[in-house]
Formats: C-alpha cells, sequence, structure tokens
C-alpha cells in the first residue's frame, strides 16, 4: 500500500475513542529511517542524549535522523521541544534494549 502518513483513516488513527479502556490514552505511531543504526535496532538510546549540526550550523536532536512520528504527524524538527513528549518512545525503546543479554 503506498499511501501518505497524513491519511489517518488508512492507518486507523481516525475517531478512535477507547477512553472507556485508556483513561488518557496517547497513541501514537513512530516510523524507523535509519535502520542501520543503535537507535532503531534497539542496541542503544544514545541518540536520545545527543545533538548533531545541520548544514545550517544549527543543533538538533540526533535522533532525528533515525526515528520520525508518523501520529501525530508533527514536523520532526519540532518534536521533542517541550516536556515529555518523548517520553514514551524512548521509554520503549529502552525496554527492548534492556532486554538485551549479550
Amino acid at each position: 500500500m503506498n499511501d501518505d502518513k497524513s491519511n489517518e483513516k488508512t492507518f486507523g488513527f481516525e475517531d478512535i475513542d477507547i477512553t472507556s479502556i485508556i483513561p488518557e490514552p496517547r497513541i501514537e505511531c513512530w516510523e524507523w529511517k535509519n535502520n542501520n543504526n543503535a537507535l532503531c535496532l534497539f542496541q542503544g538510546t544514545d541518540a536520545f542524549d545527543e545533538t548533531k549540526i545541520d548544514e545550517d550550523k544549527k543543533e538538533y536532536p540526533a535522533w532525528q535522523d533515525d526515528i520520525e512520528p508518523r501520529y501525530p504527524d508533527l514536523d520532526s524538527h519540532m518534536y521533542g521541544e517541550r516536556e515529555g513528549e518523548l517520553d514514551a518512545i524512548r521509554a520503549a525503546i529502552e525496554w527492548v534494549v534492556s532486554t538485551d543479554v549479550n
């Protein structure tokens, strides 16, 4: 299926009401952009704490090279600037990383 990620109905993100199950639902969908790095391979989470420099010499969070929010569909260079916005995805990836016994 080749459908734009902004088409929320196709991906089932329209008219969602699960408040009877989860009082404060937080539904997120993330796209893995770089399948060759530690964050996307669930081998490490350093990208959440590192910054990089773009071609305009501006700093940005390193994780933005690897993942981006699909729902809600936000500008990836704005996402994560407010307190707590990365808590769910970071906690999920940290938990998977913690299960590695090697």
